[in-house]
């Protein structure tokens, strides 16, 4: 076998980073002049790209109202393609996603009416005066439960105050035989073990 050699290293090569010029180093901590400069315009870029960030994500819409006309994008869809909208895939002999009831000529909506303010009495009288019943008054949020037709609904949008108006989704319960899947109980007895 043979042996390679290695050189020793230039005493001419050079550091490898440069050091900072002193003018423009920081002895300190506490320093003044320009290096307490940089530090405050950073903390000042960090303060605004955070405040921004905020900003952007109160600006987003909401799921449900991706045109942020403060009506639910869903309640629209019914308004324009009929009852059979409100059904999913469009077929009534499926489940209904959203709570839409004939009453003559017109449809009816379940809907959340929401505020961006906590709901005085002038406000649910606002909605009396455009026919809206208020079915529940929520407390945890500024919301109150209403039935409106469409025209009501896009009324209700346009009030001072009123933040959005929600659709009021139907909620199924599980299959039996999820339950019986996970052990809670088979009401079919046909799932072994019972």
């Amino acid at each position: 076998m043979s042996q390679v050699q290695l050189n020793p290293a230039a005493a001419t090569s050079g550091p490898m980073r440069p050091s900072p010029d002193p003018a423009t180093r920081c002895s300190a901590p506490g320093a003044r002049g320009p290096c307490r400069a940089r530090g405050l315009v950073a903390s000042v870029l960090v303060f605004a790209c955070a405040l921004l960030a905020a900003r952007a994500r109160a600006a987003q819409p909401f799921i449900w109202d991706q045109d942020t006309n403060g009506i639910d994008d869903r309640v629209e869809s019914v308004h324009l393609l009929g009852y059979s909208a409100s059904f999913e895939l469009g077929d009534t002999t499926l489940r209904q996603r959203i709570e839409v009831v004939h009453s003559g000529p017109n449809l009816v909506f379940g809907v959340y009416v929401c505020w961006d303010h906590a709901p005085t009495t002038s406000d649910y009288n606002a909605l009396a005066l455009l026919g809206m019943p208020v079915l529940t008054r929520i407390e945890a949020v500024p919301a109150a439960r209403c039935l409106a037709t469409f025209a009501q609904v896009s009324a209700a949008a346009a009030l001072q105050g009123v933040q959005r108006v929600e659709a009021v989704p139907l909620l199924y319960p599980g299959t039996r035989d999820g339950t019986a899947a996970i052990g809670v109980r088979d009401a079919s007895n046909r799932v072994f073990p019972t």
